[in-house]
């Protein structure tokens, strides 16, 4: 029997057969043909095995049925019993869940609701894309392009990998998206608690992809477990904007314990003045080199490029290391004293400061170094037998313990648990070290994606012997511990801090370049999240654009209208890098364009922008007409990118609407000005001078090559 549930916009109908049987959007269906059990659990037994349970496999127990709810029980024996519901109310259909668990087992996670939509991507013919909150956002157009490269789906496992697309690691965000025809499906998980989750997709069969909502339930051996939250589906009109703003909607209706970024009084004074990055080694020049000194080295070297950067791109520049630690570089938890010497370090940060420069520092976060592979004599085995550190690490559920997957060309290791009194012990002792020296920023969880820590199954943790919401309360509370040392520095993680890690990570290395392997990036993460954190653009690590002289520009551009704070990678000439990793021999960029497209747009971000670009939220952004670029990436994707990129913010200090244009092409570029701003707009050209030029609808605006503009227009 089918049972029909009728929102303003969606027609859903629900099979006693355990699936999902169609979900209609005015005449579009979005399900496809693939019948998946509406529900799937894991129990995992106390020895570590495993066991799926699923709607397929159970006996249907009762139904109650209204206009307006629909709720099905289905049982194994009496040994589980699951419960779910799905109502309606106005335009969104709420889903939850409970399970009754009379086994010996713990139910680690259950995936709920399960349901494929219809491949009608751009890439198989269709109209349709995905938009995913994973790695500051990316639009999927193509499954095929998710699949083909190393970010394709994973089943999230120990040992763990960043690349999983698991909440809050790498997906920093509790919703996926299905947009088609200028409208799309909104899924969010809206947790209040902001627990781990996996949200995630691939292909089921050619014409179906599978939707991911899994949550992971904290519960222990034979615990019931209920779903505190809802999720939700709704329609959207509009692209991935409207779809963010739904999200965003939730999170500023239940973000009590956030702060805006103007009313944050734990951001120290240069976290408002816009410093660009400059990253680059001490040692080698990649990541797997041989670890000599380069020219970089001692770090006083830097000071004249440093310098020369300061006055060139008239910004504070912030010098972040690599390869500085005294041990081996990505060797933690002990990195401390510096290469070196602890007086080479001081003596640099003592001379960046007084040019109000700023040091900062990677690390490597929740990561144990048993052997380095880039400084063989570097070898803790003795130590972490003497010590007993075994017992401080993230083991499998049959408690073995494996070789961590983090950085393996690096080191080999393991993954320290964050429940550990040992972990929190060694981490906050290494930690504060490096506190009292001259950094004024910690990239302190690299490789740590996000803020969170891995997967653990530990019994003698003193938590679930499972993933789940532990790990994120455990991560927090070292953080809150290292805020007691923290005096005018940040910390920050690789990719920006997920949803619960914003308030400990306020300045994180962005990875928006990885989206390039399975679509488009886009600015979500700003969108929803600008006013309570601005990141920096991140040292462009594994960029997948095929290099050349100028896609570099394209990147810098992407990142001034994100709102990110902007990067440069150096190599030991002081020349800038495509990226951080990128071969010796590769095409370097245009050196002397980018400056100036680097000191247009800071002075945006410091000067005339700055309510916005700084402490602004971002909004709809007002199409422009203009001409594309194309560029293609390593794995043979194609896309097109607008000549001008463009976004629109507002500000609780400004009375209108502003929106900048950025062209980074070595031309000059034109644009007719729309309709759509709702007529007469104020045009600023300089960022440094309050004057305005009043156009109207239909007038040509030129933008120099290089440069950005501001348009003002009522709210």
């Amino acid at each position: 029997m089918d049972y029909v549930l009728r929102t303003n916009n969606l027609i859903l109908t629900l099979s006693d057969e355990g699936y999902i049987k169609s979900l209609i959007d005015g005449k579009k269906e979005i399900i496809g043909r693939t019948k998946l059990p509406v529900f799937e659990l894991l129990l995992r037994d106390e020895l570590g095995d495993s066991k799926k349970i699923d709607t397929f496999q159970t006996e249907l127990l009762s139904v109650n049925f209204d206009d307006t709810s629909v709720k099905m029980t289905y049982g194994i024996s009496n040994s589980v019993v699951i419960t779910y519901i799905a109502k309606i109310d106005n335009d969104t259909i709420y889903w939850s869940t409970s399970v009754k668990n009379s086994t010996q087992s713990l139910i680690e996670w259950i995936t709920f609701p399960q349901f494929c939509i219809n491949n009608d991507l751009k890439g198989n013919g269709g109209d349709g894309s995905i938009i995913w909150p994973y790695n500051e956002g990316v639009v999927c157009s193509s499954i095929e392009d998710r699949e083909n490269n190393d970010f394709k789906f994973c089943e999230p496992e120990y040992p763990s990998m960043g690349c999983f697309g698991i909440f809050p690691n790498m997906l920093q965000s509790q919703f996926i998206a299905y947009s088609y025809a200028n409208s799309g499906l909104y899924v969010g998980m809206e947790d209040e608690q902001r627990g781990l989750k996996c949200i995630d997709f691939y292909s089921e069969t050619k014409d179906d992809i599978r939707f991911i909502l899994r949550n992971y339930t904290n519960k222990g051996y034979s615990e019931d477990y209920r779903q505190e939250y809802f999720t939700v589906f709704k329609t959207y009109d509009g692209n991935w904007q409207s779809a963010a703003e739904l999200y965003r909607d939730w999170f500023y209706h239940h973000n009590e314990n956030y702060k805006k970024i103007i009313e944050n009084s734990e951001t120290p004074e240069w976290y408002h003045d816009s410093p660009i990055i400059v990253a680059y080694p001490v040692r080698g020049q990649f990541d797997t080199d041989i670890m000599e000194p380069n020219k970089l080295f001692p770090y006083t070297n830097a000071l004249p490029i440093i310098e020369d950067l300061n006055e060139k791109l008239d910004s504070r520049i912030m010098a972040l290391l690599m390869h500085w630690e005294g041990t081996a570089p990505w060797a933690p938890p002990f990195v401390w004293p510096p290469f070196g010497g602890e007086r080479l370090l001081d003596d640099f940060a003592t001379k960046l400061h007084e040019k109000r420069n700023l040091l900062g520092l990677y690390c490597s976060g929740f990561g144990w170094t048993e052997q380095s592979k880039l400084i063989p004599s570097y070898n803790m085995s003795q130590y972490f037998d003497d010590h007993n550190l075994k017992e401080a690490m993230c083991v499998s559920p049959s408690q073995e313990l494996e070789l961590s997957k983090i950085c393996r060309y690096q080191r080999s290791g393991y993954d320290f648990c964050p429940a550990c009194d040992t972990t929190k012990e060694i981490f906050l002792s290494e930690t504060e070290k490096i506190c009292l020296s001259g950094a004024d920023y910690i990239q302190l969880m690299d490789q740590n994606h996000g803020g969170n820590s891995y997967f653990c199954y530990s019994k003698n943790h003193g938590h679930n012997p499972a993933p789940g919401k532990w790990m994120i309360d455990s991560s927090k509370e070292i953080y809150k511990e290292l805020h007691k040392h923290m005096q005018t520095r940040l910390f920050g993680c690789e990719s920006a801090a997920a949803e619960p890690f914003i308030n400990d990570l306020l300045f994180s290395d962005n990875r928006f370049e990885l989206n390039y392997f399975m679509g488009k990036a886009i600015p979500l993460y700003s969108y929803i999240y600008h006013e309570y954190i601005n990141n920096f653009m991140g040292n462009q690590v594994c960029m997948n654009i095929v290099p050349d002289k100028y896609n570099f520009l394209f990147r810098l551009a992407y990142s001034f209208i994100a709102g990110d704070m902007l990067t440069l990678v150096i190599n030991q000439d002081g020349k800038i890098a495509q990226n951080w990793g990128a071969d010796v021999n590769c095409i370097l960029p245009a050196q002397e364009e980018a400056k100036v497209f680097l000191s247009n747009a800071n002075a945006w971000r410091r000067c005339l922008g700055k309510n916005y670009l700084h402490y602004g939220k971002m909004e709809k952004t007002i199409p422009l007409n203009c001409e594309y670029n194309e560029f293609e990436t390593d794995t043979g994707l194609k896309f097109t990118e607008s000549k001008l990129l463009s976004s629109c913010w507002s500000s609780s200090g400004e009375e209108k609407f502003a929106q900048f244009v950025a062209n980074y092409n070595l031309q000059d570029v034109d644009f007719v000005l729309s309709d759509n701003f709702g007529g007469n707009v104020e045009i600023y050209f300089d960022p440094q001078k309050d004057d305005k030029t009043v156009y109207k609808s239909g007038d040509t605006i030129t933008i120099k090559a290089l440069n950005s503009i501001m348009i003002k227009f009522k709210k």
